[in-house]
């Protein structure tokens, strides 16, 4: 039986951006996904939280009865596997983390939030803006980045 990942998602991204890694893994894991609230097409009418997200995935664990399972994070991702562990080690057999960031000062969260300005992006980098466009649609993508910042 191959052993079963749940894979969560960065800010801006989706479960879109785990294509490949399942591509190619497919024949060594068995694969579980979602998009939090907000993301890859995902309604969401509340304030973006690390918390939020935890429960999204604590709502994902129970829908598809999946008690402690291996977790791969990315980036944000990896903030709501941690904060999971901590809520609720009993659902988590392992993690794994990449693009973590643990060292916040108040000028790095200011220098990036002063990123996260849809207009900058629109302007500055065109295929991005495009391409968030597309993988979040039919939401507002300059939501989405809005509330992340």
């Amino acid at each position: 039986m191959k052993p079963s990942i749940l894979l969560l998602h960065g800010a801006l991204g989706s479960k879109k951006q785990f294509k490949l890694l399942k591509e190619k893994l497919s024949k060594q894991f068995n694969f579980y996904d979602f998009n939090f609230e907000g993301h890859g097409g995902r309604e969401s009418n509340q304030a973006f939280s690390i918390q939020l997200f935890t429960q999204n995935t604590v709502e994902f664990l129970e829908e598809n009865k999946l008690k402690s399972i291996a977790i791969f994070g990315y980036s944000m991702g990896a903030y709501v596997a941690l904060n999971l562990a901590i809520q609720h080690p009993r659902l988590i057999q392992k993690i794994v983390t990449l693009g973590i960031k643990f060292d916040w000062s108040k000028e790095t969260t200011a220098k990036e939030i002063s990123q996260l300005n849809p207009e900058k992006i629109e302007l500055k980098v065109p295929a991005f803006a495009q391409k968030l466009k597309d993988e979040h649609s039919p939401n507002d993508w300059k939501e989405l980045v809005l509330k992340t910042a």
